[in-house]
């Protein structure tokens, strides 16, 4: 399923802007691959994978993982 959404979510222009995480409260391990693996297509198009408003428990995700030095955050 992941992999269907990163798919369909690698060709809106609207990406540039980031992913709108405000409303997730969780994310597996299958996710954060997913997302590792767009951020990598992204990079190979010159863009990178932005994180917006990431709750609390995904936020604590991704610092325990290292991924905050992978993805950009961004808090509103």
């Amino acid at each position: 399923m992941y992999r269907l959404l990163i798919q369909a979510i690698e060709d809106l222009p609207a990406l540039r802007n980031g992913i709108d995480f405000s409303k997730t409260r969780d994310i597996d391990s299958s996710g954060l691959g997913e997302l590792l693996t767009l951020n990598k297509n992204l990079r190979s198009r010159g863009a990178s994978l932005k994180l917006i408003n990431p709750s609390s428990a995904v936020c604590q995700l991704i610092e325990l993982t290292r991924l905050h030095r992978v993805f950009e955050i961004i808090h509103n």
